[in-house]
């Protein structure tokens, strides 16, 4: 049961930063290396990581603690953030060098100090490194905890999201996707591309690529329901329809009978078109199908009463040609 004021987001991201460590050993570098991608930005010989989630902060810094780096840590916090607080990772150049193992002297100068290290260019040289799908979920879980949300299911239409700071950061995520069929569309918000599915089947797949058990039956319960409501609402509304139908057959079939009363009396029709006429109005709220119910000399079926008040429209329109036609099977 989600706790009253949080966001399916904060549900998704809750349950990826408590997971169990259950991926190769290779595999949280990814995860680093997948947030870092949407959440660095350059500052002097280094980067900063930014968040607004507290635990997405405390489990990045723990990560990058376990892998031998130690990173320098910012709280944020004002009356411009409106009670918010925004988490800050200091990583220098070297740190980050050293955490995806490029420190190499061949590979320092292909990527020349410090103008780089640039999130895309580590990225592709990880990925090309570590081609397990085990790296990839990991990488999309970062990715996601970095700039990623989610709607909710039960209240919003089916959306899910990642800012992405450049166009070339955006091509690594299609293509990192691209492994699971996850299809991203793209659109450009702000300056920034944003990256976004609307397909639930898309949404639960990434769902489960990153392992979010509780999202996926969060929503998978949510499209149930939205499912079933649609079904309920398409018999309401079916059935209200039958009845409105219902109604507009019987006030034709009454004006004929009129018709007939005001002109030649009812006394002048057969036996059993007059008690017919005489049962539609004594009851003119039911149905052809009821109506045979009501007719004195017994119970008569739909098709038989249909018969008969066929009959009798065909005498109104005789007597008076504006009376309106009865459709097939009226009611």
């Amino acid at each position: 049961m989600r706790e009253l004021g949080t966001s399916f987001t904060e549900v998704v991201k809750g349950e990826l930063v408590h997971r169990a460590g259950t991926l190769r050993a290779d595999c949280p570098l990814g995860e680093i290396l997948g947030f870092f991608l949407l959440a660095a930005v350059r500052e002097g010989d280094g980067f900063v990581l930014l968040t607004e989630n507290a635990a997405v902060a405390r489990t990045m810094y723990h990560r990058l603690r376990g892998f031998g780096v130690a990173p320098g840590l910012v709280v944020e916090s004002g009356r411009r953030l409106r009670k918010r607080r925004r988490y800050f990772l200091r990583l220098s150049d070297a740190d980050v060098l050293r955490l995806f193992a490029l420190s190499s002297k061949a590979e320092r100068t292909e990527i020349r100090l410090p103008g780089e290290p640039s999130p895309p260019v580590l990225a592709r040289r990880f990925l090309r490194r570590h081609r397990s799908l085990a790296c990839r979920r990991s990488f999309l879980r970062g990715a996601f905890l970095a700039r990623g949300t989610v709607s909710d299911p039960k209240s919003h239409p089916y959306h899910l999201e990642l800012v992405v700071p450049t166009e070339e950061a955006a091509e690594v995520l299609r293509e990192v996707g691209g492994a699971f069929s996850l299809h991203f569309k793209e659109i450009s918000r702000r300056g920034s591309p944003v990256l976004y599915l609307k397909d639930v089947e898309e949404i639960v797949e990434f769902l489960r690529v990153v392992e979010s058990t509780h999202g996926v039956l969060e929503l998978e319960d949510a499209r149930a329901f939205k499912e079933l409501k649609g079904q309920v609402n398409r018999l309401v509304n079916g059935e209200t329809a039958n009845v409105a139908k219902s109604i507009e057959a019987s006030l034709r079939q009454i004006e004929a009978i009129r018709t007939i009363e005001r002109t030649v009396g009812l006394a002048s029709l057969p036996p059993a078109l007059r008690e017919i006429a005489e049962a539609r109005l004594a009851h003119p709220e039911v149905s052809l199908a009821e109506l045979g119910r009501y007719v004195r000399s017994g119970p008569i079926g739909k098709s038989g009463v249909n018969h008969r008040m066929r009959r009798l429209l065909e005498i109104a329109r005789r007597l008076h040609p504006k009376v309106a036609r009865e459709k097939p099977n009226g009611v």
